[in-house]
């Protein structure tokens, strides 16, 4: 009797097993003379680690040098992988959090053409958010991957970006996990962010695209007249522990 429990244990399981985080986008990188790289890809996945990962295609390929036709790679630009290129980038998924960020490192070359055109199909749900800058001000290039499905670069100078992307394991949008139990406004918003909540908060954190937590406290009334203009991410916990993540616009 025992076997048979192990049995019908293994094949269907008791309870449901919580999948395996991936997460993958694959971008598509031509010039205007018809060159094309299309090998680069980034995202999150369970087992991976920070650094070369072979076992998921990953490999470390030379610095390209002056060469004539258009190219592309990843930076791994991660702590224990500084310097590595890659034509693929899949990052590590913290244990202990259900909401994360990553940060890639994109460098092209645009061969004897004048433009680069980057692609990506829908991003997949575990996205909460993901935008492509670049990596001076992040004003001169600063496009919402969920919002748009390719960008346009003809300034030969920009040949590195930055593409900043927020995870959630729990597949949901990160506007839906309290509904409008939680609001916040205005947003966009100028120099105060209001919170209107049905649930006791304990605590509100605020982070830039770059995953830096800048502010804190527990008001439901916050200053932003310190804070540059551009996309943040309000991270708010309720007196029992648990998490809501809103983006804003900070004008």
């Amino acid at each position: 009797m025992k076997y048979w429990l192990m049995v019908i244990a293994l094949v269907f399981g008791f309870g449901s097993a919580k999948a395996e985080f991936e997460s993958k986008v694959n971008l598509i990188i031509n010039n205007d003379i018809a060159e094309i790289v299309n090998k680069i890809s980034f995202g999150a996945i369970e087992n991976a680690i920070d650094s070369i990962d072979a076992n998921l295609g990953e490999y470390e390929i030379p610095p390209f040098g002056p060469i004539k036709g258009i190219w592309a790679a990843l930076n791994l630009d991660t702590i224990t992988a500084s310097g590595l290129w890659s034509y693929k980038d899949y990052r590590s998924v913290p244990k202990d959090k259900e909401y994360f960020y990553h940060r890639y490192n994109l460098i092209y070359g645009f061969g004897d053409g004048t433009k680069i055109t980057i692609k990506w199909k829908n991003l997949p749900k575990n996205i909460d958010s993901a935008f492509i800058t670049d990596i001076v001000t992040g004003t001169i290039i600063n496009v919402d991957m969920m919002k748009n499905d390719s960008l346009l670069v003809t300034n030969r100078a920009i040949d590195k970006l930055f593409i900043k992307v927020w995870f959630n394991k729990n597949n949901v949008s990160v506007d839906e996990n309290f509904g409008d139990n939680i609001i916040i406004y205005p947003n966009p918003a100028s120099d105060r962010l209001r919170v209107n909540s049905t649930i006791d908060i304990e605590n509100i954190e605020i982070y830039n695209t770059m995953g830096e937590k800048i502010l804190t406290g527990n008001l439901n009334d916050i200053n932003l007249s310190g804070l540059s203009s551009g996309v943040y991410t309000i991270k708010i916990i309720t007196i029992d522990n648990k998490e809501s993540y809103r983006r804003f616009v900070k004008l």
